[in-house]
């Protein structure tokens, strides 16, 4: 838009329509004395124009001196814009205080995300950034992205790496988990049991089998040696040292596993009424206010809490809303047969649970426990199971070489 454009848009442009006989009298009547015109279009004896506002009262004098009828279309520049204001000054009110409260709103930060945990829990991720400064409705402008990053790898040693970025109203804690090599015995040692069971397959590959298939053991046996007695006859002078190795082998038994469940025939729920009762407090540096308090007490209830502090030059501004969800203890009967199935599908599932990875199930059962005076169902499930019971162990100089 051009320098005039901009100065007749704020004294205010009009478009008129002025009817007559030769309109290009009118035209050139307005032109010399002075009016600019602008965007001039004729249709039959109608004329068409814009022209600046200050000039409408010198062309209406011309127009009713010589018979013309003129007609205002369109208004348009500040000062018209002015005048809705004027009239409607609660809107620009209302206007300005919106745009604050989105300035205000969009420099907080009102989600958080922590990517790349697996062993290390996201909540103490999110505790150790709230220590430095972010967390939810925290001001953007007073977070140290630096701060955070060091002092999260400081406060949580099992990341070897953290990136906090910030977009929009959006926190991201990238972090990464340091690898910890397993712990791997490199010297001699012995194959032992890590539970009981009954021996059903043995396969040295070094060392000196202590069992063999059919043989019982119990947890903690040696089933592989890592020491190895030289054969054969030797001069007594001349017998050879034990030798000592790192046992290796694959000794498979049949071991047993036991998972339990229960159900109540009778159980107590509590469960919401729908009444509720709502407090809403604003704390700031200069004192505490409530405003709104509950307007009813109960004997049972749930607290729902809610709100935002957010960090001022001043101090912490906080807001808090709390609503309490009355409660009713019910009664739930459950006929026995269905108690006992549930009872005896969260004994499966837990035996799932402790037979996972297991080579082979041979076999699996079911059995009530409880008796008919019990109050509670309790049901076990068991299963045999095939696997190698093998694990590493050091193996004891002392108590390995003969003396």
């Amino acid at each position: 838009m051009s320098i005039n454009r901009w100065l007749d848009y704020l004294g205010g442009i009009i478009t008129v329509r002025v009817r007559g006989p030769y309109p290009e009298k009118i035209i050139n009547l307005a032109l010399s004395r002075g009016l600019f015109l602008s965007d001039i279009k004729r249709d039959g004896q109608d004329v068409y124009f814009s022209m600046r506002r200050t000039g409408y009262k010198a062309l209406a004098g011309i127009a009713e001196k010589f018979g013309y009828q003129v007609e205002v279309l369109s208004r348009k520049g500040l000062p018209y814009y002015r005048q809705t204001l004027r009239r409607r000054w609660m809107m620009l009110i209302g206007a300005l205080v919106f745009i604050l409260v989105l300035y205000i709103l969009s420099s907080l930060v009102w989600f958080l995300e922590v990517r790349g945990t697996n062993n290390v829990k996201k909540e103490a991720v999110t505790r150790s950034a709230a220590n430095f400064g972010l967390q939810r409705y925290a001001f953007k402008g007073s977070l140290n992205k630096t701060l955070i990053e060091e002092g999260i790898l400081r406060e949580i040693p099992e990341l070897s790496y953290v990136q906090v970025n910030i977009k929009g109203v959006k926190a991201t804690i990238k972090v990464v988990e340091k690898v910890l090599p397993a712990e791997q015995l490199t010297g001699p040692c012995n194959l032992v049991a890590k539970r009981g069971g009954i021996v059903e397959e043995v396969m040295v590959l070094d060392g000196t089998a202590m069992v063999q298939k059919g043989e019982t053991v119990g947890a903690g046996n040696i089933l592989i040696s890592g020491t190895i007695i030289p054969q054969g006859e030797y001069p007594d002078d001349m017998i050879p040292p034990p030798r000592l190795v790192k046992a290796q082998g694959v000794v498979k038994a049949r071991v047993w596993y036991e998972g339990y469940g229960e159900h109540p025939l009778l159980e107590e729920k509590t469960v919401p009424t729908g009444a509720s009762a709502e407090s809403i407090s604003l704390e700031t540096p200069w004192g505490k206010w409530d405003i709104k308090r509950p307007q009813q007490s109960f004997t049972s209830f749930e607290v729902q809490k809610s709100g935002q502090v957010l960090k001022t030059p001043w101090g912490k501004i906080s807001w808090k809303r709390e609503t309490f969800w009355e409660t009713r203890v019910q009664t739930e009967e459950f006929d026995p047969e269905v108690a006992l199935e549930i009872a005896r599908q969260q004994a499966l599932a837990n035996l799932r649970e402790e037979i996972k990875g297991a080579e082979k199930i041979l076999s699996t059962k079911t059995r009530l426990i409880s008796s008919a005076s019990d109050n509670i169902i309790r049901v076990k499930a068991e299963a045999e199971v095939l696997e190698d019971i093998c694990r590493p162990q050091p193996l004891n100089m002392e108590e390995e070489l003969p003396s």
